[in-house]
């Protein structure tokens, strides 16, 4: 369970859960239309993370190839939607909320460098 937790918040699927932290963000703080535009990366999210565990489950080597390169560019797409729709609609916690979602995207970008070592010492 720990090798999930550590895959899921500090390895390669951080950007997953930004993505995740994020879609919910969009969804609770968004008014129409940008809340039914922040549903379209979900059906393809949810496609990519079936084909991510049964490739897991099958014992393949690139089990996370297509969860590691999908989740950064929805989790992109949809902070760029918050971020807009945030300015677009005079929202009480404006910036509240485009603090949160730059924390989000930061804090999963971090995640994902450590990850492929980028900040370890020549």
């Amino acid at each position: 369970m720990l090798d999930w937790l550590g895959f899921f918040f500090g390895g390669w699927g951080s950007t997953f859960s930004a993505y995740v932290a994020l879609q919910v963000l969009t969804l609770a703080t968004l008014k129409r239309p940008l809340n039914h535009i922040a549903l379209v990366p979900m059906p393809i999210m949810l496609w990519v993370f079936v084909v991510t565990i049964q490739a897991f489950h099958e014992h393949s080597n690139m089990w996370p190839m297509l969860l590691i390169l999908a989740s950064p560019v929805a989790a992109l797409a949809l902070g760029m939607l918050e971020i807009g729709g945030v300015l677009r609609q005079s929202h009480p916690y404006r910036t509240g909320l485009i603090v949160a979602t730059v924390a989000i995207l930061v804090a999963g970008a971090a995640a994902d460098a450590w990850t492929f070592g980028a900040f370890e010492s020549a």
